[in-house]
């Protein structure tokens, strides 16, 4: 999933989004305390994205792109079930995992 920049989002972010008992749920792909593996990430995945456009999807504030099938291994960070964006907070660049 990508989040594109807007005037609230200074840059385009992505996520993983994951259906289960008939919802979607989008995790961003975060690393608060190392800016190196966020960065990293999320140009991993801005790459894999890239090489991949044909079939994205709009939805309603972001685009999802099924061409893509990643798997990300972390933390879980979901304050409230109300949370909009809840994340999967990466250990290490070994978290991802491209399928």
């Amino acid at each position: 999933t990508l989040f594109p920049r807007s005037p609230l989002i200074t840059r385009d972010t992505y996520a993983v989004s994951v259906a289960k008992d008939g919802f979607q749920t989008a995790y961003t792909v975060v690393n608060f305390d190392n800016r190196e593996i966020f960065e990293t990430a999320q140009g991993l995945l801005a790459q894999a994205w890239q090489n991949a456009t044909q079939g994205i999807e709009r939805g309603r504030n972001h685009f999802v792109n099924p061409s893509v099938r990643v798997q990300v291994t972390g933390t879980l960070n979901m304050v409230s079930q109300d949370q909009a964006n809840p994340q999967i907070v990466l250990d290490d660049l070994a978290g991802i995992l491209f399928l």
